[in-house]
């Protein structure tokens, strides 16, 4: 079997991957330049390739774009299923300072370093490759935060989702609820969908 076979044995086993994925599993970059050279491989992006028989995991390839981007409000609710409201765009958090470039398939919210840090999980994508997006906890007190910038429906069905969401932690919401400065805001929210 030739390098460019093994290569593309790994490449279908991953469907998104990195060049640096591709140097740590052992392969060259001359090897991986050759594969693409030869249209076995496609590359998407600086760094991003799948094989040809794989489909592009998009949330993959925008992560790959920049190691700051952070899956948040819209599209995190999506990922954690408190909606069932695919957005048209993907939401992304950067730390103030930072210039998203991509705003055509972006929306990008920007936020203090100390609030960017909170509640970061690694989960997989749709596509079944790991991508970082907030938990479900920090989520929620996203869309709190940035009510006047989220959908009606969207966020009205995502309280209630997350309210009877087994996997929520309201201690842990509490503490970012308080590090964002909207813990009334959160509590009031709370306490109306468990009234219903």
């Amino acid at each position: 079997m030739s390098k460019i076979d093994k290569l593309l044995e790994f490449a279908n086993s991953k469907r998104v991957f990195t060049a640096k994925d591709v140097v740590a599993a052992g392969f060259s970059r001359s090897t991986l330049k050759q594969a693409v050279d030869q249209n076995q491989l496609i590359r998407w992006g600086i760094g991003s390739y799948s094989s040809i028989e794989s489909s592009p995991d998009e949330y993959r390839e925008i992560q790959e774009r920049s190691k700051y981007f952070i899956f948040s409000n819209e599209t995190a609710l999506y990922l954690h299923n408190l909606t069932d409201v695919a957005y048209p765009k993907y939401c992304v958090t950067v730390p103030t300072g930072y210039n998203v470039k991509s705003k055509t398939q972006l929306k990008a919210y920007y936020v203090r370093r100390n609030i960017y840090e909170l509640g970061i999980e690694e989960i997989e994508s749709p596509y079944g490759n790991r991508i970082k997006v907030y938990n479900i906890d920090k989520t929620i007190c996203d869309i709190i935060k940035n009510e006047n910038r989220i959908e009606s429906q969207i966020f009205s069905q995502a309280i209630l989702f997350y309210a009877h969401n087994p996997k929520k932690n309201l201690s842990r919401a509490m503490m970012y609820a308080k590090e964002m400065r909207i813990e009334k805001r959160f509590r009031i929210y709370l306490r109306v969908v468990q009234e219903s």
